[in-house]
């Protein structure tokens, strides 16, 4: 049995290599862009209006004009501006040839179509978009490793991209073992569970910017497990099984790891939830042995499952957001084991959450982050400080 720290080093030896694909730029939210991202022309294209108002020349600022013509939005601006005249303007239209300012109409009054400018703070330039002034073509407009945001979407998309290159997300396998497992929905039989490990995972992995390719329920036999286990590991990049790691009679999972394509790189970890956790390949295919139990699930994803996926997809770090908080009461624990403990943080304490046991989920619905209890330590006083992992969107 391995330590906390000796099992997640394990798991990042063992990351996919990064691949480059080429996506459209509105499917690319949360994927990491594969290169440099040069701008293709100037943003904005040309000088634009930045407000409501009217279109100058400087040198006119101070004289009755006369209001010849208007721009919107879109239109070509393709007749100069006379000295001595203003052309109405709007919100990203065209500066016109000539004009090289751009006064806003609550600081002016139009009578009978002539001019009359009342701003005394006005600035040569002022109000106007220079060509260029957002990315000029040529320039490093996101670099290789930047993680695509809404903003940086539209960014790329406001230079007028459709296809952009980004690391791959590799194609994830669920698998759930368990005969006692009943489908949601259904009638629920007598000494059966509903099974709620896969949509817990699904939901879990989109959290992170992930969805999972495929998923089967199997129950507990041998060769289904096996059969499971080959058939995920060639059509996935990844394998993530629940239920069957631990050293009961039915536990196939762990019962998998003398077939001669099975090869285990550890398998248990000193931590609570969590213990029977199992890290190996099937083939050349990575493998996740989650325990069983709901929580122990959603755990041992956050601690292993999420830094391993982030990296592999182009992510620096692939870890969670952690932190430090006081404890708001003591905590006390057995030497020997990293507790993790559901709890709720207000920004300064952790909450430590009742209902702790690996099988319950509803603390869980309720904690935003979880407290990180080191192994050698056993008594942990109210106000002490905790490290702390916060949870997906919830901090």
């Amino acid at each position: 049995m391995i330590s906390v720290h000796e099992a997640q080093e394990l798991v990042l030896q063992h990351i996919l290599p990064a691949q480059a694909v080429s996506l459209p730029v509105h499917d690319a939210l949360g994927y990491v862009l594969a290169q440099d991202l040069i701008a293709p022309a100037d943003a904005p294209a040309f000088n634009q209006s930045a407000m409501d108002g009217y279109a100058i020349r400087w040198e006119d600022r101070g004289k009755a004009l006369p209001i010849v013509g208007a721009v919107a939005a879109g239109d070509g601006a393709e007749q100069p501006l006379e000295p001595g005249t203003a052309r109405r303007i709007f919100t990203g239209g065209r500066i016109p040839e000539g004009a090289d300012t751009v006064v806003i109409q609550e600081h002016t009054t139009n009578k009978e179509n002539v001019l009359y400018i009342d701003s005394p703070l006005l600035q040569r330039g002022a109000n106007i978009r220079l060509k260029g002034s957002q990315i000029q073509a040529g320039a490093v407009a996101l670099q290789r490793g930047s993680i695509l945001t809404a903003a940086g979407i539209g960014f790329i998309a406001a230079m007028g991209m459709t296809e952009i290159a980004v690391f791959k997300h590799p194609r994830i396998g669920i698998i759930v073992t368990g005969s006692e497992l009943v489908t949601p929905g259904t009638p629920l039989t007598r000494g059966g569970t509903y099974e709620s490990n896969s949509v817990m995972l699904m939901a879990a992995l989109r959290e992170i910017g992930f969805t999972a390719s495929v998923v089967r329920r199997i129950a507990d036999e041998q060769a289904l497990t096996l059969a499971a286990m080959q058939e995920m590991a060639e059509s996935c990049d990844v394998v993530l099984l629940t239920g069957g790691v631990s050293v009961g009679d039915h536990d196939h999972v762990a019962g998998s790891k003398s077939h001669p394509d099975f090869t285990t790189i550890f398998h248990k970890v000193k931590q609570k939830p969590g213990k029977p956790f199992l890290f190996g390949k099937y083939g050349h295919t990575p493998l996740f042995g989650l325990p069983g139990n709901p929580a122990s699930v959603l755990t041992c994803f956050y601690v292993y499952v999420a830094p391993f996926l982030l990296q592999s997809s182009g992510y620096v770090s692939g870890n969670l957001a952690m932190g430090s908080l006081l404890l708001k009461d003591a905590v006390q624990k057995k030497a020997g084991l990293t507790v993790f403990l559901k709890a709720s943080s207000d920004g300064e304490y952790a909450d430590i959450l009742p209902q702790q046991e690996s099988y319950i989920l509803k603390s869980y619905a309720q904690a935003n982050c979880l407290a990180v209890l080191p192994e050698a330590t056993t008594a942990f006083a109210a106000e002490s400080e905790v490290a702390v992992i916060y949870l997906p969107k919830r901090h």
